[in-house]
């Protein structure tokens, strides 16, 4: 997806700044478990942030690879 950040749990404390805060971000990972931490953070930051409940093992549309 254009304009997609992958940025691994254990990085988001120093790339946080990468996303606007103010800006809605969906956060994905496999299963939604990581993705649900990552939000917990960022919300708990100021961030607005939605969790992909279920993650990509729920996603029914193809997916596109770089």
């Amino acid at each position: 997806m254009a304009g997609a950040k992958h940025i691994p749990l254990g990085q988001l404390g120093e790339r946080r700044n990468e996303l606007d805060p103010k800006r809605e971000t969906i956060v994905i990972c496999r299963s939604g478990n990581r993705s649900g931490l990552a939000c917990e953070l960022l919300s708990e930051q100021g961030y607005n942030v939605v969790n992909m409940t279920g993650g990509l093992n729920n996603w029914t549309d193809e997916l596109v690879r770089d």
